[in-house]
């Protein structure tokens, strides 16, 4: 036996300890974690400092007690179950300290025993985890709030009636929040607000205080209100004792608020006193506000549901909506778009529908789509192509809709009609037997034009008013997708006719250019007679402007076949370093007449590429001409380099460079940065257009870098051998 140093503030208690030991006592004694002896009697014998200060019992309080003192019985009985069992312990308690504040310990205990294996002690090692506990209760108290805030949002997005989102969002602040009982007021159309949800409240508290609201309807920016003892608001007024008599402790109110519009409220109540906190306020709020936003929108849809379709249930509306605008948006083709929309609209709309587009021949309409509901009577359906109102049939519901351009709605249709309506017997069998007893014409009206007429029939039932709104609709979304059709093939059509006239513009004139060409070479040659030499200046410069035109003739030609599509591929082998000095010296006596500096860069050693070598140089030689064509003094550069599977070629210059606009249009075709009639640099816009899609052609790469004043470079990036296909 040995009395612990008083030293140590321990009390005098028989040490577990030999003298031998005083080194593990040491490590009790400065250890910063929290740790006690318990003899074998489950007794606390020794505690060190961080224990003490852990728990705040005094060494003279636990003497002769056990862990139940501050674990209690249970814990306490489970923790030494464990330790007779496996000699080990480790997992978390609950413990009350002395001045009665309670912890969670994360608790690691084991059992000491001497030579004959009795227990010796026991030794438990504590360490307090209540903030991080706490901190990770209350994280997923949050994660749990958001989760429910999306499960609510996701939820009241997606239900189909106003029921199911005063359910949804009842349920979800329940959960959110903790509150047993919750309501939605809403204002009704003369202003007064409104129970339409409720849970856990009376009908007779309900009629108390129904029409009462913090906030007028027109209030501007209402914020949240909340009360978490209702016993000591005086500002409730009368309004205390019914909702006191109703065992509610605490309300909160949550304006229901959307674009600037308030509709209603949410109310929160809790049985006993309550504080709200900042964050749980911020989640109503929010929640409330997911709510307003699917409220109204429900409300839209309710009001354009009546008006459209009184028998239809919305969805169906909107999924017919949703499948006609993707069918009117898959193609340009006409005529097959128009004949889907047929289809889809039986049966959700008619029993039959007819589809016409104006005949820009004849005085009339164009048949082009008929559908039929039933399948037995598609046969008769499609003999109605035949029978395309003509002009001539002014009664004629389509031909009035196409006039008039509004629509024609015939709630009954009657034999004498029929009679009226077409142009003959064999009409007049075919209609007979679809029994149409009801019509709606609808004009395709797009750009101020009509373009032809959507007609629905029904063989069973009435149209009425309320039936025009989608049958509009649809007929609008058609008209848009016809006068694209058209559009389309108006613009290819006159893509086509541009660049086959490009194209034979630029032949038409390469013919007679290459005879001046050949005549003034004769001439420079002194054929058929030598000329003066002011002559020779004059004819020189008449064949520099025709090998000018020339060269602008070839890249129109070019950029019509590439335009149309025509241009090829001509793959052969390459040696880079070769190409690129033979195109330079073609360019090079141009910089040289400008008193440019012309630096060429090239690989060490030869670099082999398979590509169509006159487009590779083709791209070199527009670069160069324009890097020369925009640059007054300094220097033009060409560099090529070899770089993996790929080769990097880049044209350089001192030039007046581009602003970031200019750059963004630089290889638009027809595109020039000076646009004026007074320009210095010509050429017809076309040379870096063909250039870049020639690149593509290639399958490469073109960038530009560029600044106003400090230059221009264009950096070409190739594969070393071409991907080809044989046409």
């Amino acid at each position: 036996m040995s009395d612990v140093s008083a030293g140590t503030g321990s009390v005098r208690v028989p040490s577990l300890f030999s003298a031998s030991g005083d080194v593990y006592r040491e490590v009790l004694r400065n250890s910063s974690e929290a740790i006690a002896i318990i003899d074998a009697q489950g007794v606390y014998r020794e505690q060190n400092d961080a224990h003490r200060a852990l728990i705040g019992y005094p060494d003279e309080e636990l003497a002769g007690r056990t862990p139940a003192i501050h674990m209690g019985d249970e814990t306490f009985a489970e923790v030494a179950r464990a330790l007779a069992w496996s000699d080990r312990y480790r997992g978390e308690v609950a413990s009350v300290t002395r001045d009665g504040r309670r912890l969670t310990l994360e608790l690691s205990a084991f059992t000491v025993r001497g030579t004959d294996g009795e227990p010796l002690c026991h030794v438990g090692i504590k360490r307090d985890v209540t903030e991080r506990r706490q901190a990770e209760r209350e994280l997923q108290r949050r994660y749990e709030q958001l989760a429910i805030l999306y499960r609510v949002t996701d939820a009241v997005g997606r239900a189909g009636a106003l029921d199911e989102i005063y359910d949804e969002a009842l349920g979800g602040l329940e959960r959110a929040l903790g509150a047993r009982r919750a309501a939605i007021l809403l204002f009704d159309e003369g202003g007064v607000m409104r129970f339409v949800a409720w849970r856990g409240i009376s009908d007779g508290y309900r009629a108390a205080v129904d029409g009462h609201s913090p906030w007028t309807r027109d209030a501007v920016d209402p914020r949240p209100i909340t009360i978490p003892d209702v016993a000591l608001d005086p500002d409730l007024g009368p309004l205390r004792e019914t909702i006191l008599g109703e065992g509610i402790g605490a309300v909160g109110f949550f304006p229901l608020v959307t674009q600037g519009r308030l509709l209603g409220k949410f109310m929160l109540y809790h049985d006993a006193p309550h504080p709200f906190a900042p964050e749980d306020v911020q989640l109503a709020q929010t929640i409330a506000g997911q709510v307003a936003v699917a409220i109204a929108r429900k409300r839209d849809e309710q009001v354009l549901r009546e008006q459209l379709l009184e028998r239809e249930r919305e969805e169906q509306v909107q999924r017919f909506l949703a499948r006609a605008g993707s069918l009117l948006a898959s193609s340009l083709d006409l005529e097959a778009t128009l004949a889907g929309v047929a289809r889809l609209c039986t049966p959700f709309l008619a029993d039959c529908c007819v589809v016409d587009v104006a005949n820009e021949a004849a005085d009339g309409l164009r048949r082009v789509a008929v559908s039929h509901a039933d399948a037995a009577l598609r046969p008769v359906a499609d003999a109605l192509r035949a029978f395309a109102p003509s002009g001539l049939l002014e009664v004629h519901h389509a031909i009035r809709a196409f006039r008039s351009g509004h629509a024609v709605l015939m709630t009954e249709v009657d034999d004498g009609y029929l009679r009226r309506a077409t142009s003959g017997p064999e009409h007049l069998s075919v209609l007979r037997r679809l029994s149409p007893s009801s019509i709606i014409a609808v004009p395709l009206l797009a750009r101020g034009r009509t373009l032809g007429v959507i007609t629905l029939i029904r063989s069973s039932g009435r149209y009425g008013a309320g039936d025009l709104p989608l049958a509009e609709e649809v007929a609008r979304r058609a008209a848009l997708a016809v006068d694209n059709a058209r559009l389309y093939e108006a613009a290819t059509a006159a893509n086509q006719a541009k660049s086959e006239f490009l194209a034979v513009m630029s032949h038409e004139l390469r013919t007679p250019l290459n005879g001046i060409l050949g005549y003034t070479e004769l001439l420079l040659m002194g054929i058929p007679h030598p000329l003066p030499d002011a002559s020779c200046t004059q004819v020189r410069r008449i064949g520099s402007s025709a090998r000018h035109l020339l060269q602008i003739i070839e890249q129109i030609l070019a950029f019509s076949r590439l335009e149309a599509g025509r241009e090829e591929v001509h793959p052969e082998d390459v040696e880079l370093g070769e190409l690129v000095r033979e195109t330079a010296a073609l360019v090079q006596p141009l910089a040289q007449q400008k008193g440019l500096r012309f630096a060429l860069a090239l690989p060490a050693g030869p670099v082999r590429m398979r590509t169509d070598a006159g487009k590779l140089r083709q791209i070199l030689l527009n670069l160069l001409s324009n890097a020369i064509k925009f640059t007054e003094s300094g220097e033009v550069a060409l560099s090529a380099e070899a770089d993996g599977a790929r080769v990097r070629l880049s044209v350089r210059d001192t030039g007046i460079g581009l602003t970031p606009e200019q750059r963004a249009r630089i290889f638009e075709p027809f595109w020039q940065a000076d646009h004026s009639s007074t320009r210095q640099a010509g050429g017809t816009g076309l040379g870096l257009s063909v250039t870049w899609q020639l690149v593509e052609l290639l399958g490469g790469e073109v960038s530009v870098e560029s600044a106003p004043g400090a230059g221009t470079t264009f950096t070409v990036v190739l594969p070393r051998e071409v991907e080809f296909q044989d046409p």
